[in-house]
């Protein structure tokens, strides 16, 4: 991004000249006029800062769309993105997804952004105003079933899916490059005690979920009812969780040489 801008702010800086740029919005219509808030630099010419106010103009253009489309998808459709990924396609005959939704309204500098057209604005708005009535029905019903378990699980299933996928996707993205750079960056001779340490972290790993899984399967033989397995289950974790600990810790004990082992004798003594 060439521009530290957030809509609706009154001021703009192109990063590449550092120039400041003046905004004023007309409070009915979207326009606005912008002009230079410094004095022009003697290296530039008029047509210059034509061209930079014009590119402001589509960059604050673009940042209206995007918090246009966000607003259209919280409050018109409550949240709901598969319905007006479904109502765009119906509307306008292109294909249009819950990611695609996502991408338009995610912050332009991130990875996964992308451009929010103005005909799918105009599409849900003009649907929205239609449909306000039945919109507020089904608002009110949703609002209702997300009262309930059912409806509250419902509802953050949805929010990892159609509304959260991206950044997810992104960090998941960042995360898989991060190891990338660390593995890269690690002298050959180190890589014997790196890759020990990885495997004992996978091995812990697994030997912790397949303990979980012996006790999940154990309870559902042991047990009739479902309250009794939840208490007993639940309490099966936290003991394997806290004696897994209590190895790990002993173990880093007994290898630094502290509490207990720091003395010949094996007596713990008290600084």
């Amino acid at each position: 991004m060439n521009w530290i801008y957030e809509y609706p702010s009154d001021k703009a800086v192109h990063r590449p000249t550092q120039l400041t740029f003046s905004i004023t919005y007309d409070p009915v219509t979207p326009d606005r006029k912008i002009k230079l808030a410094d004095d022009k630099p003697e290296n530039l010419q008029n047509v210059d800062i034509d061209n930079l106010i014009k590119e402001l103009g589509q960059v604050i253009h673009g940042k209206f769309l995007q918090r246009r489309m966000e607003t259209l998808l919280y409050n018109n459709f409550n949240g709901e993105f598969a319905r007006a990924a479904h109502v765009l396609e119906q509307e306008t005959k292109k294909k249009v997804s819950t990611r695609t939704l996502q991408a338009w309204i995610i912050p332009q500098d991130r990875p996964s952004s992308r451009r929010c057209p103005e005909w799918a604005v105009v599409a849900l708005e003009e649907y929205a105003d239609r449909n306000s009535d039945s919109l507020k029905c089904f608002k009110d019903q949703k609002n209702e079933f997300q009262k309930t378990r059912q409806g509250r699980l419902h509802e953050n299933r949805k929010l990892m899916r159609d509304r959260e996928l991206l950044k997810n996707a992104e960090s998941y993205i960042a995360r898989k490059q991060s190891i990338t750079n660390k593995w890269k960056n690690i002298p050959v001779s180190d890589f014997p005690e790196q890759l020990a340490k990885l495997e004992t972290s996978i091995v812990d790993q697994l030997d912790s979920q397949s303990q979980l899984l012996i006790e999940l399967i154990n309870g559902l033989r042991e047990h009739d009812t479902y309250e009794e397995f939840k208490r007993e289950y639940i309490e099966q974790i936290e003991n394997s969780m806290a004696l897994e600990r209590q190895i790990k810790d002993t173990a880093l004990d007994i290898q630094d040489r502290r509490k207990e082992f720091a003395s010949d004798d094996g007596v713990y003594k008290e600084y």
